[in-house]
């Protein structure tokens, strides 16, 4: 089965977009389409983003109360990776929609992030 991390450019997409194709991701992960883990890090980062970036606010109305339920259940519906070995970046595309994250071990975890989210 395919391992997966999603970056937080990803799950903010799918919090702002509920039909978009990154909370279509999300749900076929939740689903067991394949195994989507995450980190404490990018989870606190989905929140800041949505909280912070007045920008995100002013186009798409939602509540405090909103971010933090949404941030609880990725917490709670995938495992959260704690212990993550070097890692090497390399992009498929110049434009960075799509990016591959490898340990030098196991080259098996992907991340994928939609720029402009």
């Amino acid at each position: 089965m395919l391992n997966a991390v999603a970056d937080s450019t990803v799950l903010v997409s799918a919090f702002l977009r509920k039909e978009g194709v990154s909370a279509v991701l999300l749900r076929h992960a939740a689903g067991g389409a394949f195994t989507l883990s995450l980190s404490r890090e990018i989870v606190t980062e989905t929140e800041t983003v949505l909280l912070e970036r007045e920008h995100i606010r002013r186009r798409y109305p939602y509540a405090n109360e909103d971010v933090a339920a949404f941030c609880q259940t990725l917490q709670g519906s995938f495992p959260l990776l704690t212990d993550l070995p070097p890692l090497i970046l390399t992009s498929y595309h110049s434009r960075p929609t799509k990016v591959s994250l490898s340990s030098r071990r196991r080259p098996s975890w992907r991340t994928y992030g939609n720029a402009g989210a």
